[in-house]
């Protein structure tokens, strides 16, 4: 908020009032998004989609009660962009009880960071192939051939089995293009075999002849130009419950594509000079999401949203900064103070921010 006091709210009349979202474990979600092998959507197990937060508090707070332009000015306020597979990828280790190479509280968050996978806002072609062949396999039965249904029918089955072996975090990438040289083989084989003498024929092998078309163009070559989406990330530092400074290794031109994703404060990050290639990731819940600052856009756009839905959404604190911590500077120079010398204790008053136990670095 700038200058102005944590504790104060904006005027009465014109205040917007965030709830804060209840008190959830910090890993009440884990392990609950699953992605579907035939239309690659992630989604939670029992809801539809990806739980909706509306702002993310770094500040702690047990209520947000400000005019919009306060609102406007507070630096410690971002917007939570979910990172739908990648928390999918973390969710897969976290079932599989995947074995990690270090013992720190946030190894398998690290190895999920680390796997190269699409981030940005796109379909990147990540859906299975039988989608458009399973229409496929119907339109054959036009031709009347056998030599053609058959294939099909085998090619369908062969396309879902494939599409259940590789809906896995080291393989869905590769779908595609395992599959390729199948589908190109069928295809060559209804060419070999079209014949013009039956209209209905000839309809039938136009289309799966344009059928196969929207798959290669929306599928393979839509993940062909997405190819240069693909980023993982290097974990920088660690802040307090969860919150990762990252920074980004690929997808170069994410912010030329899809527009800025704003600049972190120092006084949030401890970082005098923030890359665009940095970024902060918040582990809520056990759902990955890219914190990101909210701009006067923002602002605009959400309050449109609850003009028309009528619904203010609630916040989620992460409680990391505090009026006796406010800064990422006043957090480092109370832990520095708490550092042991030599046969010394550990003097834990000195220490004004969040429990010690959340403080545990990797």
């Amino acid at each position: 908020m700038g200058t102005v006091s944590k504790d104060q709210g904006g005027s009465a009349f014109a205040a917007i009032t965030f709830p804060r979202l209840g008190h959830f474990r910090p890993m009440h979600l884990m392990g609950k998004l699953h992605r579907n092998a035939i239309s690659g959507e992630v989604r939670m197990r029992g809801a539809e989609k990806f739980p909706d937060y509306g702002l993310v508090d770094l500040y702690t707070r047990p209520v947000l009660a400000y005019t919009f332009g306060q609102y406007v000015t507070d630096e410690y306020l971002f917007r939570p962009v979910p990172l739908a597979h990648r928390t999918w990828i973390y969710h897969t280790y976290f079932r599989e009880q995947v074995q990690t190479e270090s013992p720190s509280e946030i190894a398998m968050l690290k190895m999920a960071l680390s796997e190269r996978c699409i981030d940005a806002p796109i379909d990147a072609g990540r859906w299975s192939p039988i989608m458009c062949f399973a229409w496929t396999t119907l339109a054959t039965s036009l031709t009347g051939n056998y030599i053609i249904v058959v294939p099909a029918v085998f090619c369908f089955f062969a396309l879902y089995l494939l599409s259940q072996l590789a809906n896995a975090p080291g393989w869905y990438k590769y779908e595609r293009i395992v599959s390729l040289p199948l589908r190109l083989a069928f295809l060559g084989l209804v060419f070999w075999q079209v014949s013009t003498s039956d209209a209905v024929a000839v309809i039938g092998t136009v289309l799966v002849v344009l059928l196969s078309a929207v798959d290669f163009a929306l599928g393979d070559l839509s993940q062909l130009l997405s190819y240069r989406h693909l980023c993982a990330y290097e974990v920088l530092s660690m802040l307090p419950n969860r919150v990762l400074i990252c920074q980004r290794r690929g997808a170069a031109h994410f912010e030329d594509t899809f527009g800025d994703r704003g600049l972190v404060p120092e006084a949030i990050s401890g970082m005098g000079s923030w890359a665009r290639s940095f970024t902060l990731i918040a582990d809520m819940h056990g759902l990955l999401f890219e914190l990101r600052p909210m701009s006067q856009a923002d602002w605009q756009a959400l309050r449109i949203r609850i003009d028309t839905n009528r619904k203010v959404p609630p916040f989620v604190g992460l409680d990391i900064y505090s009026d006796h911590c406010q800064t990422a500077r006043e957090r480092e120079a109370q832990l520095k103070a708490m550092r042991l010398g030599a046969g010394e204790r550990a003097d834990t008053d000195k220490y004004k921010g969040p429990p010690m136990m959340q403080l545990t670095q990797s």
